[in-house]
């Protein structure tokens, strides 16, 4: 780290008497930030339940039936994003191990709806994704 001297007038001696002090210059890319790791949530509204599928009956069975909370804060969740790589066979995804789902609401007018909302945490594992017959295969990356 780059030092700037600064030469300040010395308070405790004579009044002609200086004091010289080295000051740590931080560079740009040394800066201290108190930015944290951010806190990724994502909610799903409207979302409506629908026979055949997987995902959100395994949902329904913890949150309604089963009332499972402990469950609900540890799933295992991956986000695909699907405009970011090879469409259906190598598409940038992310995993988490430590996710908490909250259902919000169950019901609705005129179809059953759940709204959820999902917070990421645990361990962050990068890699592809693969979708083939409605199902994502997921692949780490390499170091």
């Amino acid at each position: 780290m780059a030092s700037r001297a600064l030469v300040i007038p010395c308070a405790a001696k004579a009044s002609n008497a200086w004091a010289m002090i080295c000051v740590p210059v931080p560079r740009p890319w040394q800066l201290i930030s108190t930015m944290k790791k951010p806190i990724i949530t994502q909610t799903f509204d409207p979302c409506n339940l629908d026979a055949g599928e997987t995902a959100l009956t395994k949902l329904w069975q913890l949150a309604i039936k089963d009332q499972d909370v402990a469950a609900l804060a540890e799933q295992d969740m991956m986000i695909v994003h699907c405009y970011a790589g090879t469409k259906d066979t190598a598409m940038f995804a992310e995993r988490y191990s430590g996710c908490a789902i909250e259902v919000k609401s169950l019901g609705g007018d005129k179809t059953v709806d759940m709204p959820f909302d999902v917070t990421y945490g645990g361990t962050r594992t990068v890699g592809t994704a693969a979708i083939a017959d409605g199902v994502a295969t997921f692949t780490k990356a390499t170091a």
